[in-house]
């Protein structure tokens, strides 16, 4: 009986840590909890990802049929309206970002995997971030779009990734103006 005690306290310290964070790492099918803590971002848990929402596969069904200009490197943010797709989409507003990277299958038969980054914004402010991608021992910088306050964002790759590092991680005043870069 202890040493289940031992085991399940040792098992709630490595779920939750609440430590200041200069980047957070990711993996395929994982979730993390971030918080601001006067302006420092304190990552507060990681954890296997939830099984995939109706809401995030009509938004990955939505990224894959959506007409992309030839050329073009990065897409702008798209919002899905009220009303639009499942019901009940995610509407964040408890003063966390819940980060979540999947691997999901690519959207016709025999096409490669892609990987998938949900990021629910539940501050009031503008969440802006900086993300290295690693994939067979490389690692790039990536465009990342802002995440607009109180809402969903939406990353994708055409391919698999193995590890994504978010940095620079940051809340903005709303301005009126979302950003790629």
């Amino acid at each position: 009986m202890k040493s289940t005690y031992i085991a399940a306290a040792a098992l709630g310290l490595t779920a939750a840590s609440s430590a200041p964070v200069q980047t957070v790492s990711l993996h395929a099918d994982e979730t993390v909890i971030v918080q601001f803590d006067n302006g420092t971002a304190v990552l507060e848990q990681t954890a296997p990802a939830r099984p995939i929402s109706k809401f995030e596969i009509y938004a990955l069904w939505r990224a894959e049929t959506e007409a992309v200009p030839p050329g073009a490197k990065i897409v702008p943010p798209d919002f899905i309206s009220e009303g639009e797709g499942p019901p009940s989409p995610p509407h964040p507003s408890d003063d966390r970002l819940r980060i979540t990277m999947r691997q999901v299958p690519g959207i016709r038969p025999g096409s490669p995997e892609n990987t998938a980054l949900f990021i629910s914004n539940g501050y009031a402010s503008i969440f802006r971030y900086r993300a290295l991608m690693s994939a067979h021992g490389r690692s790039a910088p990536t465009d990342v779009c802002d995440v607009a306050p109180h809402m969903m964002g939406r990353e994708d790759w055409p391919y698999a990734l193995e590890q994504l590092d978010l940095s620079d991680l940051r809340l903005q005043a709303p301005n009126g103006a979302m950003t790629c870069q």
